[in-house]
């Protein structure tokens, strides 16, 4: 068991956070969200406590760019940190009511020191990793753009044809480059999983699952830090929404399975 349990509500402006110490609340803070005010906050809270880093852990919901500052200064300090899914947190409180951000942080906390036997301490990406991920949400971006282009030449039949004539003639090579663009950035993730020896050994073994091929592999070893951060395959399946359950109950409610 942990001595010192921190929840963090994590807003882009403020941080709410609320320390258990013995499982016993002991203080609550807010602050602006950023390094130099987070450090020096847990720098004092340590030598009130004296307690050593390993007896820590921090536990945020899952806010995204929000989370930054608070994973580079536990990773600066030595804390554990724990970054977990708000609907799971959520959840564990159902029957709670009233919401505010000090309540949130209370709950946050509550949470993780009744589950910290379950706790999934966060783990840095390795640089190959970032990258492959930036690089495949260009990919997204060049595609969602290519879709949005490629609309209005599917409804030509609709338009006049002086006005569908300028649609495909404006239209057209920006398509056609942004289809060379994506195959360039497609080759360049493949070049990226081959020149990493720990990358390519698990992206093989991913896509000789029949139907998984590029997308869905990058995809799940970028959401997964290389499975570290998912290492289950129950709750891999229900973090992709693939996993049904049923929704009955007696003869009225017969919802279906998803």
């Amino acid at each position: 068991m942990r001595s010192v349990i921190v929840g963090i509500d994590v807003s882009r402006e403020r941080l709410d956070a609320v320390v258990l110490s013995g499982g016993e609340y002991h203080e609550y803070v807010e602050m602006k969200n950023t390094t130099k005010e987070l450090s020096k906050w847990l720098k004092a809270l340590r030598r009130k406590l004296s307690f050593e880093a390993e007896d820590w852990l921090v536990c945020v919901e899952h806010t995204g760019l929000y989370c930054d500052h608070v994973i580079e200064v536990t990773s600066e300090l030595g804390i554990g940190l724990w970054i977990e899914d708000a609907s799971r947190i959520k959840a564990f409180h159902s029957l709670s009511r009233g919401k505010n951000d000090k309540l949130d942080a209370t709950r946050i906390a509550e949470y993780a020191y009744l589950k910290q036997g379950e706790a999934l301490l966060w783990a840095p990406p390795r640089e190959v990793v970032i990258e492959l991920k930036s690089l495949n949400q260009l990919r997204r971006r060049l595609l969602t753009s290519k879709h949005r282009l490629s609309v209005p030449l599917g409804e030509e039949e609709f338009m006049g044809s002086q006005w569908s004539g300028d649609h495909r003639k404006f239209l057209s090579p920006i398509l056609r480059e942004l289809d060379k663009q994506l195959k360039e950035v497609e080759g360049r993730i493949m070049e990226l999983i081959r020149g990493d020896e720990e990358l390519h050994s698990l992206y093989e073994q991913v896509t000789s699952v029949k139907g998984v091929g590029l997308v869905v592999a990058v995809s799940m070893l970028v959401m997964t830090n290389e499975f570290k951060w998912i290492r289950d395959p129950r709750k891999m399946a229900c973090h992709c929404g693939v996993a049904p359950f049923e929704y009955s109950s007696g003869k009225s409610i017969r919802g279906r399975n998803r």
